[in-house]
Formats: structure tokens, sequence, C-alpha cells
């Protein structure tokens, strides 16, 4: 197993929680082979979004995870795309699961579509939000966090919410990266994953599954124009937008997203 699995993760009866990666099995689990730590899931990104599809309980179960170096999973982060793509598989693999489909936000998006294209014969379908098949990060960004100011997470977080609204309850990447190590050691790595993946056109041409892309009208990370430059490399694809909303639609507009999210998820299962 080329990337070992060591994980946190919840199996949600009735999902309350949203990750950057979340795998959405394909019927109801009596049991499952991995072993689920049963710890409280703490990955403080995410818990703005309650219940985000909640009413999918009696088809599906959600498997939230926290990223090797992310949250409770143990480290190091992994420092491509192409390796987290792999680690899910190996995930995928753990659980003894046919197949899953995949919700992934911004970075999530990059993992999601490389598993896609690379382990098409085990993905159902899948949601991207918010994100594209390449993310450039901009230099000074990338410099900031590898050197751990703090000013890499003050300014991710400004683009990520200019231009719709401001960051309620505090800036939520503080919350789970707050001091100069973290930042080094996962926000950095994490920025230079996401700018190094120079595949993705490739590998979306390669994908086949119904494929959900939502996203904001007032993104500056993804702009739209970008979005809909790739969901129209999908073969089979509908895109949504959300008005008054920026990057971060999970927490900024958390109701509308999971309503399209949960009609596209039951639509399919029909």
């Amino acid at each position: 197993m080329s990337n070992p699995i060591s994980f946190k993760a919840l199996l949600f009866k009735e999902v309350n929680i949203v990750t950057p990666i979340n795998l959405i099995l394909p019927e109801k689990l009596n049991g499952i082979t991995a072993e689920i730590p049963p710890s409280k899931f703490n990955s403080d990104i995410s818990t703005n979004v309650a219940m985000v599809l909640s009413k999918l309980n009696k088809n599906f179960n959600i498997l939230a995870i926290d990223l090797p170096g992310h949250g409770n999973s143990d480290g190091p982060c992994l420092t491509s795309i192409e390796k987290i793509a792999d680690w899910l598989e190996n995930v995928r693999n753990e659980i003894n699961v046919e197949k899953v489909s995949i919700i992934g936000h911004s970075q999530g998006c990059l993992e999601a579509i490389e598993y896609g294209s690379k382990y098409k014969n085990h993905i159902s379908k899948l949601v991207l939000l918010a994100g594209s098949y390449k993310m450039p990060v901009n230099q000074d960004l990338i410099d900031l966090a590898e050197s751990g100011d703090k000013k890499a997470v003050h300014l991710m977080m400004k683009w990520g919410y200019e231009g719709s609204k401001a960051f309620i309850g505090g800036n939520p990447v503080k919350k789970i990266i707050n001091s100069s190590r973290e930042i080094i050691e996962i926000l950095s790595v994490d920025l230079k994953a996401c700018n190094n993946y120079k595949s993705g056109k490739e590998s979306l041409e390669k994908i086949n599954c119904p494929t959900l892309c939502i996203f904001g009208d007032l993104d500056k990370m993804v702009p739209l124009k970008v979005g809909n430059k790739m969901s129209e490399l999908i073969k089979n694809s509908e895109t949504k937008v959300i008005t008054d909303c920026g990057h971060m639609i999970i927490f900024e507009k958390a109701f509308e997203m999971r309503k399209i999210v949960k009609e596209f998820i039951l639509k399919l299962k029909k």
C-alpha cells in the first residue's frame, strides 16, 4: 500500500459536517471492515455546516475524513494531489465498498477530479464545490506559508470571502491552523500541492460519471468563468450558480448548497 491508512473519520447516520472531502457510501451499511475510531470528529473548518445531507441517511452513509496530517489524522501531509487520490482509494479499499460518490470543496475538487479519472470504476458521482481543474496559487502566499507567517491565513480568507461577506464567528481557518508550525507543515504543503497539479484538464476528460458543479458568483479564487470552463469539459455534468456567494460556499450559503446537493444525489438514486 503506497500511502498507509491512518485516519480518523466518522460514519454518519445523519450527516452534520462537511469537510474538504466526503465519501458518500452507496447504501446503508450494517458494519464496515475498517476500524473507525469512535472519537469526536474535530475538523473545525467544517463545524459551521450542520446537517448537510441529513435526509440522505435513509439511503446513504457519509464518511467525512481528515486527510493525513489534518485534524485528528496522523501525518505528515501528502505532498501532491495524485498521492491524495491514491490515499482515498486506499480508504475505499479499507472500508470495503465497491463504489463511492465524492464531494470536494476547493482543493478537494482537485482530489476528486484526480480520483474520478484514475479510479473511474469505483466512483458513482462527483460533486465539485468552488473548484476548477487547476488552482494556481499566488507565489507571495506560498512564500508566506513556507515561512510560517500568519498573514498567509489572513490573506487566504480575505481572498476567499472578498466581495461577498465577512466570515461569521471568526476566521474559520484560524480554528484549525493557528500556529507557525501548522502553517508550515499543513497550509504550505496544501498550497503547493494545488499549485503543482498540472494534469487536471486531462483528468477531467476521462471522467464519465454524473457530476455536479456548484459555484459562487462572487468567487475571487475560482471566478465563475473559470468554473464554467471546467464544467464544460466534463461529459456528464450539470452546473449550479449560487448568487451573492464567494469561494467559501460551505459557510456562506450552506442551506442553499445542501438543498442542491441533496436533490442531485437523490435524483440519481431514483
